[in-house]
């Protein structure tokens, strides 16, 4: 997600103050400029540290920033184990080996994001806070934007996590019934295998039609990280 990607090296960069020169550097000595470099803007907001306001806002959003980029990444992992993953498979541990790893995923994901969401939050906070009516619009549209995207990650994490509630819930009754039928429980309720023995498994249908979904959120989670790079300038104006 390349707007992810440039919104994270903005603030990041933003946040490092540019090092002195060696005492004895000459014209003909310095190093080339980096291309496509800006360097005044990033000189007036590598100030950061002489401003607690400015190293609370670059603080908070380069944590939620590198959650953001983070997700981005295991959504990425989330698709493609999606699409990959042999929930059908006769070999029990293969069938829970897939479980555990898509689990893994949507723990993270969840996770990850209401922690990052606490930061978002702050960020709220300091620019209700903000005496610079600029800095207080961009602030705000800046982590609204990224909240925007953490909650679609953490929406991911939550469908993944009902996915995997279903199934458990189809092997659990499956198991329920074969352990009844073994043992000849003469109380055993009335049912239909239809129900609970599945010779034409769904379970890789249920991680495929997932796949498509997840990848549906894409865009909207680009779109809104786009949207904050172009207020991260703002957000962090006068630093």
């Amino acid at each position: 997600m390349p707007f992810a990607l440039f919104l994270a090296v903005a603030l990041l960069t933003a946040s490092t103050p540019a090092p002195a020169p060696e005492p004895h550097a000459t014209a003909t000595s310095a190093p080339e400029p980096e291309p496509g470099a800006a360097s005044t803007p990033l000189q007036e907001i590598g100030h950061v540290y002489s401003s607690g306001l400015c190293t609370a806002i670059i603080t908070r959003a380069n944590s939620a920033i590198s959650t953001t980029l983070r997700n981005d990444q295991t959504v990425t992992l989330v698709v493609s184990s999606l699409r990959t993953v042999d929930l059908d498979s006769d070999n029990r541990i293969v069938h829970l080996r897939g479980l555990k790893e898509l689990e893994h995923y949507a723990d993270d994901l969840r996770i990850s994001a209401i922690h990052a969401g606490a930061q978002i939050q702050e960020l709220r906070k300091l620019a209700a806070e903000s005496t610079d009516p600029g800095r207080k619009e961009d602030l705000k549209e800046f982590a609204d934007a990224l909240g925007g995207a953490l909650q679609r990650q953490k929406r991911i994490g939550a469908e993944l996590q009902g996915m995997l509630a279903r199934i458990a819930g189809r092997d659990s009754a499956v198991e329920a019934y074969q352990t009844m039928e073994r043992t000849g429980h003469e109380f055993m309720p009335s049912w239909n295998w239809a129900d609970v023995d599945f010779h034409t498994s769904v379970y890789n249908l249920m991680a495929f039609n997932e796949a498509k979904f997840v990848e549906l959120q894409i865009p909207s989670i680009t779109g809104d990280e786009s949207k904050a790079a172009d207020h991260v300038i703002g957000a962090v104006n006068g630093c």
